[in-house]
């Protein structure tokens, strides 16, 4: 089984983002991505733009760890 690259997976997330508001309805407010340590790491860097020191300065995530990941207006 092929798993999704990176981009794939950033694109799909975008367009779950913009979903909502193309039929006239609010946007999808939860996405829940299951995922290893290193991969939640370099998505975070490429949704985030983070730097490479910014990268290396994040830690794999433990067994059943999570990252909750809110957005905040102002």
């Amino acid at each position: 089984m092929k798993l999704p690259s990176l981009k794939r997976l950033e694109s799909r997330l975008l367009s779950l983002s913009t979903e909502g508001n193309e039929e006239g309805e609010d946007a999808n407010d939860t996405i829940v991505i299951v995922t290893h340590g290193l991969t939640a790491r370099l998505f975070l860097m490429r949704w985030f733009h983070l730097t490479v020191d910014q990268f290396h300065s994040l830690y794999n995530m433990g067994n059943c760890e999570r990252y909750n990941l809110e957005l905040r207006c102002g």
